[in-house]
């Protein structure tokens, strides 16, 4: 093992030049690191490391005092990292030998759409966009302003790529439409694989080194970036992993993706400051949420024409003198309507949104919901009173349970009126719904909270007004 160190070298995209030193050795495996104390490079040649030595040792380094971990490559660095926890916080930088190359075919014409100042536009389907993720995994993300978000943050996402997987697998017939990998599906979408290209913004790629050969696009894994379009990539990732692990399928996987089109913008960029800067403009664009999409659909529109007083609206929208929703409250409103004030109280845009407001945007188109203008009215005339009613109390001077009323019943005021079928609320009809609750708790001997409001399955709501 030698090292060799050169001085005053901090920028990664600075490292080229020494990379295309000949160390006399085919398979080189180099790590190469950039002390923080006094910006030395370091380079690690480990030609002279047995064949068992490179597959299942980590090489351990002093450093400036440090101890570094050095791995061959990505995917021996996260076998290691999942089997030693106590690494997981420990920074390593892996560099590839100069023969490490990927290779991405484009989709179509052979020419760039885009030839400008070196910077290209090109059709790309999703199996060749994942030879880049695979070899460099997360830190192809280095200069994008959000890494992977995960799986508790991908699953509206990751649901909406699923209905293009299944549809391709309902037009192939496949016995691989499995009820419970496409639980969250919605299953009468319109998205099929073909459409894709039309319904994404697209990728962005940053690269000092990439050649363009015919249809081939190869790009060196070191100083590659992708921009923007870290969730797309990170899904269709999960989506094939998963997929791969329950069926035990990778030609259908395979397929589909190849049926994924995407246009990817690739840059040719070799200072830092303009990735960064191109990273933040490309991704400073307000996010748009399932509801507000919704808000200007088909099913929002129909509604619109069915109601008099009342409209759904797109954010921003002012426009309209009516009393206005937006796709999140209009469903909220809707759940208070059917009867179930908890499931109204704590749903979020996070939740089934797009399955509950085609649902319900189905019952009104068959009639299902009849009276829907005059339940709309009194859900807000029963609203208002509420409100306006606590408003001029001193919460201090009510009981526990009534403070809990006066803060978390107003969904439970207004299923009441619906059911009750009350027009015109007065403090007689108030009095008689707070005397309900009142009653029931003083019968319980409970105290009431804010979990009692919620959704669950033991609906407060149901035991004292059925």
């Amino acid at each position: 093992m030698k090292s060799e160190t050169f001085g005053n070298i901090c920028s990664k995209h600075e490292l080229n030049s020494y990379k295309q030193m000949d160390y006399g050795v085919k398979n080189c495996y180099k790590y190469v690191s950039i002390s923080e104390e006094n910006k030395e490079l370091y380079i690690y040649d480990f030609t002279d490391a047995n064949e068992a030595m490179i597959n299942d040792l980590i090489f351990d380094i002093d450093i400036n005092n440090k101890n570094v971990y050095v791995f061959r490559d990505i995917e021996q660095e996260e076998k290691i990292r999942n089997k030693y926890k106590e690494l997981s916080a420990i920074d390593a930088w892996t560099y590839y030998d100069d023969n490490a190359k990927i290779i991405m075919k484009t989709y179509g014409l052979e020419e760039s759409f885009l030839d400008y100042d070196k910077h290209y536009v090109y059709n790309i389907c999703v199996n060749e966009l994942l030879k880049l993720y695979d070899k460099i995994k997360y830190k192809i993300f280095d200069y994008n302003v959000r890494s992977y978000l995960g799986n508790s943050k991908d699953s509206d996402l990751k649901a909406r790529f699923k209905e293009y997987l299944y549809n391709y697998l309902k037009s192939r017939s496949s016995n691989l439409i499995d009820d419970d990998y496409f639980k969250n599906t919605n299953k009468n979408s319109k998205y099929q694989p073909e459409l894709f290209w039309l319904c994404h913004n697209g990728i962005t790629i940053c690269s000092d080194n990439f050649n363009i050969k015919y249809k081939n696009i190869i790009f060196s894994p070191a100083n590659t970036y992708i921009l923007n379009g870290a969730q797309t990539l990170s899904v269709f990732s999960s989506i094939r992993d998963d997929f791969k692990n329950k069926f035990k399928d990778d030609e259908i996987i395979s397929g589909f993706f190849e049926k994924i089109i995407i246009k990817v913008i690739i840059l040719m960029e070799s200072n830092l400051k303009n990735v960064e800067l191109y990273s933040i403009g490309l991704n400073t664009q307000k996010p748009i949420n399932d509801y507000t999409i919704l808000a200007a659909s088909r099913d929002a529109n129909y509604i619109n024409q069915k109601l008099s007083n009342f409209c759904i609206v797109k954010d921003g929208d002012t426009s309209s003198d009516k009393t206005k929703f937006t796709a999140l409250t209009f469903v909220k409103t809707m759940f208070i309507i059917d009867q179930k004030p908890e499931k109204a109280k704590n749903y979020a845009a996070s939740s089934n949104i797009r399955t509950d407001f085609e649902a319900f945007a189905d019952l009104i188109k068959e009639d299902k919901i009849p009276d829907l203008e005059r339940k709309l009215k009194i859900c807000e005339s029963a609203k208002s009173f509420f409100k306006k009613h606590y408003s001029t109390v001193d919460k201090d001077s009510l009981s526990e349970n009534e403070k809990a009323i006066a803060s978390y019943a107003s969904n439970y005021f207004q299923s009441y009126c619906i059911k009750q079928d009350i027009d015109s609320v007065n403090d007689e009809k108030f009095e008689n719904f707070v005397n309900a609750i009142n009653d029931y708790c003083e019968k319980e001997n409970k105290i009431l909270g804010i979990n009692d409001f919620k959704n669950h399955s033991d609906s407060l709501y149901k035991k004292i007004f059925d």
